[in-house]
């Protein structure tokens, strides 16, 4: 036998170490992946792009140089980079929007004058399977598109040099409109001085309902818009620098502060109001909707703010400095304490997908960089906290466990709550239907991510499903 000592050992391996060198994934840079996507069209001019982690893609959204009139959109998977699927939309001029709600995805389109709802599952055939079609009767451009509750869409439009804000509401839930019952609003658009003449002067009914049909209108400025994200009985909308509190139900204007506020919320684990100054609040759910300052984020001097999204465990933010440096922070929602800090790469744009505390760079050069936000010290950020509308959980509430769900007692309604304790995620029901949904997740572990979960529960009957036309 041959005996070798430990030194030359080393030395024969010693290669390996110098041409792979150990890299420090704690330091974010470190983790910045480049995204090559190689295109066989040529003059390509990237729009938007979304990341659906819950599906593995990304989409991108493109139009040719040659065809203005057509817009392109290319889903691709988000590991391989290999294209899935293009779909093409004639006489469009305007970007598609997509929009995630209710663990379901839609995307808003347009053709020719009419701007349509469809689910992203059925754009194969979106002719026969629209949801809502919103027709206008003169051009428009659709500036951005929301879905703020289960029954109120919102859309911000231009029509030659004005802007309006149409808020939509429903009479029925989004996801209860079935393509066999399609939903339309013809629009009429008012002028300035025919909205004067008709509106409260109390400054409450600041959107003019339509006198036949639905929806509201508001004659805008450029910087007007909803926020996005919602309070529980409110939507906020900023006009003029101001913060108006929105009744959802009669869309009246119940409280005004003359100061910009966000939503930070996320499913009723938590819900805080936030300034540009990073201050968080508390909001007093009766009376005068009193703000109490709770913690303060960061004592950065914010130049301009961008954008919250939020996890049950994780709030991000994004904002620009006064230096002009672009940065997006991570904070754990339960301490409030700063995770982790990274400075945008100059002139690009970003996509932030939380449920993998990730971060997606699109450069000028239409390219893209991924930056992984995880640590290797980050073991917990899949544990998810009992509590709902931010009222602990007590023991007395809990009906039961099943698999990777809770299933607990609102007790101050006719209402229960189903929990995925992984995700986070939650679903309520009546008790009604109690039954029924224990039955789907005693053999579906994913039920609860099921596009048509509440007509399923509802429909089930004697122990077999009912089919759903």
């Amino acid at each position: 036998m041959i005996q070798r000592n430990n030194d030359q050992s080393d030395l024969d391996y010693q290669w390996i170490f110098q041409k792979y060198q150990e890299v420090d994934y704690s330091i974010a840079e470190n983790r910045k992946i480049p995204i090559i996507f190689n295109y066989k069209k040529q003059n390509v001019t990237l729009g938007g792009y979304y990341i659906l982690p819950h599906k593995n893609w990304m989409i991108i959204e493109y139009q040719l140089d040659e065809y203005k009139d057509i817009y392109f959109f290319e889903v691709y998977d988000q590991n391989t980079r290999e294209l899935i699927k293009t779909f093409e939309f004639e006489d469009c001029k305007i970007a598609i929007h997509y929009r995630r709600f209710n663990d379901v995805d839609y995307i808003f389109y347009q053709k020719q004058r009419s701007f349509i709802l469809v689910k992203l599952d059925d754009l194969e055939d979106r002719e026969q399977k629209q949801l809502i079609k919103f027709n206008f009767q003169e051009d428009v451009q659709i500036q951005r598109a929301w879905i703020l509750d289960e029954s109120t869409i919102t859309m911000k439009c231009k029509i030659v040099n004005q802007r309006r804000q149409f808020v939509f509401k429903l009479d029925k839930f989004i996801t209860q409109i079935t393509n066999d019952q399609i939903v339309q609003f013809n629009i009429n658009i008012i002028s300035q001085g025919n909205y004067q003449k008709v509106v409260s002067q109390t400054n409450k009914e600041i959107f003019l309902r339509d006198e036949q049909q639905s929806y509201f209108q508001l004659p805008c400025g450029f910087t007007d818009s909803f926020d996005q994200n919602v309070l529980i009985n409110h939507f906020l909308f900023y006009k003029n620098s101001k913060t108006l509190f929105i009744n959802k139900n009669t869309l009246e204007v119940e409280k005004t502060i003359d100061k910009i506020f966000h939503v930070v919320n996320h499913k009723g684990h938590y819900e805080y109001l936030m300034d540009s100054d990073l201050n968080l609040y508390t909001i007093e759910k009766a009376g005068n909707m009193n703000l109490t300052k709770v913690h303060q984020l960061s004592q950065n001097i914010v130049q301009q703010f961008r954008q919250v999204v939020t996890t049950p465990n994780k709030i991000f933010v994004e904002y620009k400095l006064k230096t002009q440096i672009s940065i997006v922070q991570v904070y754990d929602a339960r301490t409030l304490k700063l995770l982790n800090e990274i400075n945008e790469p100059d002139g690009a744009n970003i996509e932030i997908d939380a449920s993998n505390t990730s971060l997606y760079f699109l450069f000028q050069n239409n390219q893209f960089e991924f930056f992984d936000l995880n640590k290797n010290y980050d073991y917990f950020k899949d544990v998810q906290p009992f509590i709902f509308q931010g009222q602990q959980i007590l023991k007395n509430q809990i009906i039961r466990n099943l698999n990777n769900y809770l299933i607990y007692d609102l007790k101050t309604n006719d209402s229960i709550i189903v929990q995925d304790m992984m995700s986070g995620k939650c679903r309520e029901i009546t008790k009604e239907h109690e039954k029924n949904c224990l039955e789907y997740l005693s053999f579906d572990q994913n039920f609860l991510n099921d596009s048509e979960f509440y007509e399923k529960i509802i429909t089930y009957q004697y122990g077999r499903l009912k089919k759903i036309i």
